[in-house]
């Protein structure tokens, strides 16, 4: 260290150290150390900005794993629901009886709407100017893409319980199953399972 900072004075003075009087030796000295000093301060302040930069940045990705974890939490169980509704109706297929008990049916549809509702937690409405300005907050403008399976699904159920002529219709049943698949296609472009496995690998 000692050597270095002969050197420098070296450096700065056209004279050797040697030829230097004390007091120039201690200005020399104290004009280094006050320079070194400052360029350590300046890496410093520079690491320990990239440091935050790093947790920012680590900050924002686990909070969108830990949405992602939720939205995939969701999809499970509307697909679980929509699957159980289905396997439910089956053995009313063909007939000309409802679609479900009563009691079943309106815990279904019940468990439905709660599940497209907290969809909306998720995946809000694309605000208009305009469209449903009338309604509460959480419902104005145009619900987006995901959510439409499953509020056709909802749609669909009440026609099918209650109209005898869609329940004896073989593909109407089929149209259930139809809107369960496009759910999960949506579902699966929202969440995009490839690169959130990339991520978390």
């Amino acid at each position: 260290m000692w050597e270095f900072m002969r050197n420098m004075i070296g450096a700065i003075f056209p004279v050797s150290y040697d030829a230097l009087n004390d007091a120039d030796k201690i200005t020399a000295i104290a004009a280094i150390s006050q320079t070194l000093a400052a360029v350590l301060s300046a890496f410093a302040l520079l690491l320990s900005l990239w440091v935050f930069s790093r947790q920012q940045k680590l900050a924002r990705w686990q909070l969108r794993l830990h949405r992602e974890d939720h939205i995939i939490e969701w999809s499970r169980a509307c697909v679980g629901l929509l699957a159980e509704i289905e396997e439910a109706s089956e053995t009313h297929r063909g007939s000309n009886t409802q679609l479900l008990p009563e009691r079943d049916y309106v815990q279904f549809r019940a468990r439905l709407s709660a599940l497209i509702d907290e969809g909306r937690l998720y995946f809000p409405n694309i605000q208009s100017l305009m469209h449903g300005r009338d309604k509460h907050g959480a419902y104005r403008g145009h619900r987006q893409k995901i959510l439409d399976p499953l509020v056709e699904f909802y749609d669909r159920m009440k026609v099918v319980q209650y109209d005898p002529a869609e329940v004896a219709t073989e593909e109407k049943f089929e149209a259930l199953n139809a809107i369960r698949r496009r759910f999960v296609t949506a579902a699966q472009t929202a969440i995009d399972p490839r690169r959130f496995n990339r991520i978390r690998a």
